[in-house]
């Protein structure tokens, strides 16, 4: 059975910066571009097991977009849902802008409950 987590993507509309196409000073066209605007993102990745180089091996989920409750602009009421089967996740949610917060997830029988760090490290062990 799969839970559901629900994340807000603040400041979407800020996600990217689109340059149009045009033409540079000496006369070159040039072709449009799209830039990140770096600003910190929600995500959910499921955790498979240990990594040597970033600890942590994850698959990250890409989510559903939910425009439901988006104001005009996008800048807030986007909501990122993820399917979560059974197993163990690290998430980062946005609590503002540039405020994010990460955490792991155990996801059973359609729920979730947060773990702390020493829960997380024991269910590494045991894989």
């Amino acid at each position: 059975m799969f839970a559901t987590l629900r994340l807000e993507s603040k400041a979407d509309h800020l996600q990217y910066f689109d340059i149009p196409a045009g033409v540079s000073r000496d006369g070159h066209l040039t072709p449009p571009i799209r830039l990140r605007t770096g600003l910190p993102r929600p995500w959910c990745a499921r955790i498979t097991g240990a990594d040597p180089t970033y600890g942590l091996a994850r698959e990250f989920l890409k989510p559903n977009k939910g425009y439901l409750d988006a104001n005009r602009n996008g800048s807030s009421g986007i909501y990122l849902y993820f399917n979560l089967a059974p197993g163990i996740y690290e998430v980062q949610e946005m609590l503002a802008w540039n405020l994010t917060r990460r955490y792991f997830l155990r996801s059973e029988a359609g729920q979730c409950q947060e773990i702390s760090l020493q829960e997380m490290d024991i269910w590494l062990k045991s894989v």
